[in-house]
């Protein structure tokens, strides 16, 4: 039997074709995941026991750029890791919570909900690692905001 160089050129695809069938990850579409920031904006100062971090000075710049309080504190960060197609439900607080749904070519829904109730419904595309801020008022002309930025960017 005589075989030629030509008969052994579907190994590579042949070879590739089980790489993908023993790994479902280099299968499925890529997962999206965000830094989602809850944010208190004040004019006051840090209570002494609440458990705030400052916020970092280019992102307070950032929202002093847009809103007019002195001092914003971090009350809670999470990464949130959305895969494709799927509605991601996230509490960031007792009173706040988002819903993530990646919508595929369309970007993304973000729902933020404040003691339950839907306060904001947008839909987002990400460009460039764009961040997301959504806002709600607070007692005491205080606000709390969702920052809602791509992980890494």
């Amino acid at each position: 039997m005589h075989l030629s160089f030509r008969a052994f050129r579907w190994i590579p695809v042949a070879l590739m074709g089980v790489f993908l069938a023993l790994n479902p990850c280099a299968t499925a579409a890529a997962e999206t995941k965000f830094q989602a920031r809850l944010v208190w904006g004040t004019d006051e100062m840090k209570p002494d026991k609440a458990n705030l971090k400052e916020i970092d000075d280019k992102t307070k710049e950032k929202l002093k750029a847009v809103f007019k309080w002195k001092n914003y504190f971090e009350v809670d960060a999470q990464t949130v890791v959305v895969l494709p197609n799927e509605l991601k439900k996230v509490k960031m607080s007792n009173k706040c919570d988002i819903e993530i749904q990646d919508l595929g070519e369309d970007g993304f829904e973000v729902k933020l909900f404040g003691e339950g109730k839907l306060t904001k419904k947008v839909k987002q595309v990400f460009p460039s690692g764009d961040c997301l801020v959504l806002a709600g008022d607070d007692k005491n002309a205080n606000a709390w905001f969702v920052m809602l930025c791509p992980a890494g960017k």
